[in-house]
């Protein structure tokens, strides 16, 4: 796994976050610092980028070419591919929680 998550909190010593960090480099990784919060970063980041989709998808949007741009884009795999290889009952699963919840508060921020 290339990516290195390191997770803080506001209890966490600023050398403890600097030595995981430096740790992480020297491993070769792709390391970020994130704040504590529902799920991992990238399922953060995902469930909002699903949703879009999804939206587009709702639209009339083409389920191939959803794909392919997100491919142009950098990702490795588009998020309709990403749906039906993950399965829907895991991603109904992580939206019933408290990530859902943190994803209302920030659309109606948005708004």
């Amino acid at each position: 796994m290339p990516l290195l998550e390191i997770i803080k909190t506001d209890k966490t010593a600023d050398w403890v976050t600097a030595t995981c960090f430096d740790v992480g480099v020297r491993q070769g990784k792709t390391v970020i610092v994130v704040n504590d919060g529902p799920g991992f970063y990238t399922t953060r980041i995902l469930a909002p980028l699903m949703n879009e989709a999804q939206l587009m998808l709702d639209e009339g949007g083409d389920i191939l070419q959803i794909d392919k741009e997100m491919n142009l884009f950098g990702y490795p795999v588009g998020p309709i591919t990403l749906s039906d290889e993950v399965g829907i009952d895991v991603g109904a699963h992580i939206m019933s929680g408290e990530l859902m919840t943190e994803m209302l508060k920030l659309r109606q921020i948005l708004k």
